[in-house]
């Protein structure tokens, strides 16, 4: 099951009542303002799929503010600002032979992709939305690594190179995720001026048969739209707010 905080009289995870006012329903989820992909990120990575799990504010808006906006919305948003203001939004071409660390990259985004395949045939959902965190993490890790900010100045032909392979990987990340927030990935497509076509849909079908496919979702020349943040930051204030009006005192309920 899925509870409802932790008592403060009993210390134990309170059940959820829609009669008594405890814990958080759908009604109330958009009272929040809070984005669908953000509810559906939280609920699915806290799924009672072994043993019982607890809704803990605290905890939403820990992923919320550390996994979603500083890691996945954090590549995305960088990704597209920068291929927007240093490359006038057109992806640039991958000009020579693939480098040892775009090659070495490249390969651990398809392990990670029959990993990710591996858990979802088996239907742990959690697990699978763990994976394509995880590959965020990496795409994050790759942008660090390769500093494309300072390749700008330094070598325009390697920028080139690495702006190339972030943008495959944005696409892929997005459709990693789209099983569990599509709602995200259609951001992330429409900010990336990408059409859903039939191929689209058979993503992971190309994938599987073709590892080099990869390198090639989106091709050189293509244009894209306008960037934007998809996540934004929950502070401490809205907690205490929300806590108070879905604690289980019915008067106090929004």
């Amino acid at each position: 099951f899925l509870n409802y905080e932790i008592d403060e009289k009993t210390g134990k995870p309170k059940k959820f009542s829609k009669s008594r006012g405890t814990g958080i329903f759908g009604d109330d989820a958009e009272k929040t303002g809070i984005t669908s992909e953000v509810w559906r990120y939280y609920l699915l990575a806290n799924r009672p799929e072994a043993q019982d799990t607890v809704f803990l504010w605290n905890d939403f808006v820990a992923k919320n503010n550390s996994e979603l906006l500083k890691n996945l919305g954090n590549f995305s948003n960088r990704c597209l600002m920068f291929l927007k203001s240093s490359f006038k939004g057109v992806v640039p071409a991958y000009e020579g032979a693939k480098t040892e660390q775009d090659a070495s990259f490249l390969k651990s985004l398809w392990a990670k992709f029959e990993e990710y395949c591996g858990i979802m045939e088996e239907i742990k959902i959690k697990d699978g939305v763990r994976c394509a965190m995880s590959v965020s993490s990496m795409c994050n890790a790759y942008l660090q690594e390769t500093a494309m900010w300072d390749l700008a100045k330094k070598d325009p032909v390697r920028c080139a190179q690495v702006m190339n392979v972030t943008i495959q990987a944005l696409y892929f990340l997005a459709s990693l995720f789209e099983p569990f927030m599509p709602s995200f990935s259609a951001k992330v497509y429409q900010q990336m001026a990408m059409t859903r076509t039939a191929v689209h849909e058979k993503i992971f079908e190309h994938l599987k048969s073709n590892p080099a496919y990869l390198e090639t979702l989106v091709l050189a020349g293509h244009s894209i739209g306008e960037p934007k943040p998809i996540f934004r930051e929950i502070n401490a204030a809205e907690i205490e707010k929300w806590k108070i009006a879905f604690g289980g005192d019915k008067q106090t309920v929004a």
